[in-house]
């Protein structure tokens, strides 16, 4: 049995199943972050998650 990775947005904490729900950003250190696809089309609106501080 294989188990798999589900990813949640980090935003919402949505679970992210399948391959079209996740999108990935790079932050200004490197790192990558993942959304669900609704949170990552209001940030590229917005461009505030990859930039904010936590």
């Amino acid at each position: 049995m294989v188990d798999i990775l589900f990813y949640k947005c980090e935003v919402c904490s949505k679970e992210l199943g399948t391959k079209g729900e996740q999108r990935a950003g790079v932050d200004e250190r490197g790192f990558t972050h993942s959304f669900c696809v609704d949170c990552f089309n209001d940030a590229e609106r917005r461009k505030s998650i990859l930039g904010r501080s936590r």
